[in-house]
């Protein structure tokens, strides 16, 4: 599984496991890890149930691992093209795509890109059919 999310507030970091896959969420008390969005573990869950009838994975114990997983995190090239909404107050981006992948004005700010340009980036999976920059190789 990758971490595609960290709450730091709430003291928890969310993970995907890929296309057509449940993700979940794990509290920081209930491992000593603090992983980075973008990093692959290792989870042991089991599914269950909730009162809805829903399906909800409880984890069992996370590590690390070096291991890679292709449904929900891999590398791509192309051209990053910036946008800007109506009225953008500063003349900055306030987000971008490179294909149909789509590039947060966070990453854009973090690698200090102001201008259309062909990048390598680590994208992962959003949920939805869609896929998020989380980095750019430089």
């Amino acid at each position: 599984m990758v971490v595609d999310d960290i709450n730091k507030q709430k003291k928890l970091f969310h993970y995907t496991f890929g296309q057509g896959k449940i993700g979940g969420i794990v509290f920081f008390n209930d491992t000593v890890l603090r992983p980075e969005v973008g990093q692959c573990l290792k989870i042991f869950y089991c599914v269950t149930k909730d009162r809805k009838g829903e399906k909800r994975s409880i984890v069992l114990n996370v590590e690390k691992t070096t291991e890679m997983n292709p449904n929900a995190l891999k590398t791509i090239q192309g051209r990053l093209e910036l946008k800007y909404k109506d009225g953008s107050w500063d003349g900055s981006p306030d987000f971008a795509f490179i294909g149909d992948y789509y590039v947060h004005r966070s990453v854009l700010c973090e690698y200090n890109i102001t201008a259309d340009c062909n990048v390598t980036a680590d994208v992962i999976y959003a949920g939805q059919g869609k896929w998020k920059v989380i980095k750019i190789h430089q």
